[in-house]
Order: structure tokens, then sequence, then C-alpha cells
């Protein structure tokens, strides 16, 4: 496949600009804190009489080192840290546990978030015993336990035990493994240390492994990303995802930056995303949403070829639109036509807890025009396309007349080879799936500048 031109970068780089990820819609920075425990509660009581397996969500607030990462400073050791967080983890699933029918199983389960990796052998399984407890873990062919990891964040030993506890599906957080990029982030990772996890995985028959890369990290160049990638494919994960990175000045990996180090340019950034994906689907990887590659067995490959790719606060999902329950600090669940979010600080999630209280502090309960909007981004970031007739039919609209302000916006994005507006769609151009999130901001009511209007309905 050819390679974008300096022009063809310089244009894009015109467009490019932080954008969400949107695992929600609306973003967290929309939701009210007028939407309380209450309104929870008769969500979740409505939601029984929907009995589809909820995926639940566990976020972990604590890194295995200080990073450039996140700025933790809590100075008491990690593994009473891990112990009182644990502890109060396990209050928050009974306090959930009790608003939901006993039939309604678990069948999706993600530690993610701060590397739960933090949490011993023992303390997984106590985790996991809380959940079987309250709720009930399914485990089958369709069950699907994912862990996020970094490569120095689990000892060789342990791999056999998580297989054993039920995790079938391993994310690997590596950025870059160039050691520049390394010294610039406050890292240790290399590459036997990488290879070492994945051959331990592998014997103990962990099915699904996937790898995160960022781009746009400091110090990071085309050269040394691409060096990353040939060592990442001969690995042969079955999922790598492209994650752009956001810099924030003044955590505790900035001071340790080498003097001279600097973030790459938005030319240099879109430059290694395209070699990236190039190097990616020359390698027979199949791309799924906005920056996630796939091997093309992959259930997610599957779902992207049948129309139902989803995103949520897990990332690219098969499974269908169900209720999410999200567990632990800043934690967000989706539960009916409703998003719920926990504190985001430690000690007014514990003070919530220790009240017998759910620690949920602010929310958002979706309109007509949410729903709507939420499924067009879903859409465009998901396969690269929308079709007119079909959310015509799910929501009663007609399509260009609801969104006429935001066809007209399209217009420059049109004319620069990004998007294709064809009689009953559109869809995304090779350049255009680069900046994806950038071109579903038109459609995102809060950020696109345009207009709102009102609800029309097909009568």
């Amino acid at each position: 496949m050819d390679r974008f031109t300096p022009s063809d970068l310089a244009l894009l780089a015109t467009y490019d600009q932080p954008a969400p990820r949107y695992a929600t819609y609306p973003r967290p920075a929309r939701f009210d804190e007028g939407v309380s425990v209450r309104d929870y509660r008769q969500a979740a009581r409505a939601s029984n009489e929907d009995p589809i397996p909820k995926p639940l969500a566990v976020h972990v607030p604590f890194c295995l080192r200080r990073s450039y990462c996140r700025d933790d400073k809590d100075t008491a050791p990690r593994a009473q840290r891990a112990d009182q967080y644990l502890s109060y983890l396990t209050r928050e699933i009974a306090l959930h546990a009790a608003l939901y029918d006993r039939d309604r199983q678990v069948e999706q389960l993600s530690l993610g978030g701060g590397m739960p990796a933090l949490f011993s052998d023992a303390q997984l399984a106590d985790l996991l015993g809380a959940v079987h407890r309250h709720f009930g873990l399914r485990r089958g062919r369709a069950h699907d336990f994912a862990l996020q990891v970094g490569p120095n964040g689990v000892a060789l030993k342990r791999i056999a035990t998580l297989a054993q506890l039920g995790f079938n599906r391993l994310s690997v957080v590596v950025h870059d493994l160039d050691p520049p990029v390394q010294r610039a982030m406050g890292h240790r990772q290399d590459a036997a240390t990488l290879a070492g996890l994945f051959t331990a995985a592998r014997r103990a028959h962990i099915p699904t492994l996937g790898v995160v890369l960022s781009l746009g990290l400091p110090g990071q160049t085309l050269a040394g990303l691409s060096t990353t990638l040939t060592t990442l494919l001969a690995l042969r994960p079955e999922r790598i995802d492209l994650s752009r990175y956001s810099h924030r000045p003044g955590l505790p990996g900035d001071r340790q930056r080498g003097a001279g180090v600097v973030l790459p340019t938005r030319e240099q950034r879109l430059a290694m995303l395209d070699m990236a994906v190039s190097h990616l689907e020359a390698s027979g990887y199949v791309r799924v949403g906005m920056a996630q590659f796939v091997r093309p067995d992959d259930a997610l490959a599957v779902a992207y070829r049948e129309g139902r790719l989803r995103h949520d606060v897990n990332g690219d999902t098969e499974q269908p639109d169900a209720d999410l329950i999200g567990l632990g600090m800043a934690a967000i669940s989706k539960v009916g036509e409703g998003y719920y979010q926990n504190a985001r600080e430690l000690p007014r999630y514990f003070a919530r807890l220790d009240s017998g209280e759910l620690p949920i502090w602010r929310g958002h309960e979706l309109s007509a025009d949410d729903r709507l909007r939420r499924d067009v981004i879903q859409r465009l970031l998901c396969q690269g396309e929308v079709d007119f007739s079909a959310l015509e039919k799910r929501h009663r609209i007609v399509f260009r007349n609801y969104f006429a302000a935001e066809l007209i916006a399209l217009e420059r994005f049109i004319r620069d080879g990004l998007v294709v507006l064809r009689r009953g769609s559109l869809a995304l151009t090779r350049q255009g799936w680069l900046l994806a999130n950038r071109v579903a901001m038109l459609f995102d009511r809060e950020l696109s500048g345009l207009a709102p209007v009102r609800l029309q309905i097909v009568r």
C-alpha cells in the first residue's frame, strides 16, 4: 500500500487536533452531578427485565511504578494500598449486586486502568471470588476475562495462575521499546522480557494476547517505532492497539526527561501512524475501529465484517450492547440509557462506601438526540461508514435534514479526500481513517460548534 507523501501529511496535520476516543457519548465532561445514586438504582432495577449478561469493568487506580503516565502521591506500601483498595472494591460489588437479579451472571470481566498486576494472585482470586459470590461468573466458550499488564508488571511464574483464574485475554502496555523513549518516559521495558511474557502466556494456553503502542511519545522517531513494530510482529500478538499519547506536563516523569527530548510534531506523529498502519496491514492484520489491528480470524475482525463492532469504556468489543457495571475509583457504568461515574478521588470514593452508599458522583441520562448522535459516532469509529437508511429506521428521522449543518461542515473534509459522501451514506477514506475521531467530532453536539436542532420525527 502506498504511503502518504509529505504534502499529504501536511494536509492531514491541518485537521489533526486532540479529539475524544468516545468511550462514552456524551463525554464524561458533560456528566452532571444532578444524576444521583437514586437514578442509578432505578435504572438497575428496570434493567432486570432484560437478562443479558453484563460486562463488568474493574478500574484499578494504581501504577506499579511512578512514571510519566500517572501522578500517584500516596506513599503507603504498595501491598497495603492494594489490600485497602480490594476491601473497598468488595464492598462496592456487594452494593451493586443487591440491585440485580441473580440470573444475570457476568460473562465479561475487564481489569484495567492502572495495571491490576499490582494485586497478588491471592488478591486477584479474592476479587474474582467476590464477583462470583455476588453475581456469578459464567465460564465457557463465550466468556471474556481480560487483564491489562506491563511487560515488567507481572512475574512470568504467575502467568499460569492467571490462566487458572480464568483470564483468557492479556493486554500488554508496551508504549515503545526504543531506549531513548523508555528513558524519557521513566520506563524500563525490553524485548526479552516481553518475549518471555508471550512465551509463558502461550504455554498457559491464554488464547488472546494484545499489545498497546503509543504514538507521539517524547523522543519517539519513525525509525525507533519501526524497530519496535518489527519486534512485536515477531511475537504474533492477536491484537495491536495504536493509541495517541496525551502529554501531561508536570507529572513526575516530566521532570525526569533528559535535556533536548521533545515531542514529535503533528506531521511526524501522522507519519508514524501511516507507517504503522502500512506495516501492520502488510503483515496480514485487519484494521478494526479507530486504531486497532487484529488477525483476520479474531472475534473483533468477524464483528467488523458483520457490521456489529462496538466501542465502549473497555475499547472495541464484539459483544452486543448490554449493561456494564464499572467498579472502582472513576469507573463508569452504563445501565439502560444512562451513564454513571464513580468519584475520581480515593478519599471521596472511600468515604461514600464507608457510609454504606455506592460511590456514584455524577452521570448522564441520554436524550433522543444523544442516542442518535452516539449511534452515528459509533458507526463512524467502528465501521468507518454511516448508512443513512438504517439510522432513519432506528431513530425515525430524515438524516440529511437532521444533520444538514453537519453535512455542510463535512464539505471541507470531502474536498480534501477524508470523507466520501454518497446518496445514502458517508464513509471514511484511508486518509480519513487516520483522523476518524476528528470527523466524529462534527457530530458531537458540544464540540462541533454547530447550532443544535430539534429532533425531527418521521410521522
